[in-house]
């Protein structure tokens, strides 16, 4: 497993890129490790590259502690910043639906199956 994250400050963005098998154990470690990151801003939009990524073994517990972990580190951050994913398995469907009931609806994430349409959307501000 790896989830590699890139900042890029010109954009404001955060690309996390996951790749092989990816498990709940290796979520939070990936993410903590991001936000003791000098560079991050958590007002940086955040692209999530699953197109690599096997997800089939993350549970919902392990998305609600990735989710919690997220919350925490961009508190009163709300409305400022969008996350999408990008994917082309089937898969990715139901773990955006998982996301967004842990939300409790205040956000949906948005699935592109290409990375550029996904930057695309995000600088354009189509949100």
């Amino acid at each position: 497993m790896s989830i590699m994250h890139a900042i890029n400050h010109e954009l404001r963005v955060v690309l996390s890129t996951w790749v092989g098998e990816v498990s709940d154990a290796d979520l939070e470690p990936s993410y903590r490790k991001l936000f003791e990151d000098e560079a991050w801003n958590p007002g940086y939009h955040g692209i999530v590259d699953l197109r690599y990524a096997n997800i089939r073994s993350i549970t919902s517990e392990g998305l609600s502690e990735l989710y919690s972990l997220i919350e925490n580190q961009a508190k009163d951050m709300s409305g400022q910043f969008n996350s999408v994913l990008v994917a082309s398995d089937e898969t990715v469907t139901q773990f955006a639906k998982t996301y967004e009931e842990l939300d409790k609806g205040d956000d949906k994430i948005t699935v592109f199956e290409d990375l550029y349409e996904a930057l695309k959307w995000l600088k354009n501000g189509e949100h």
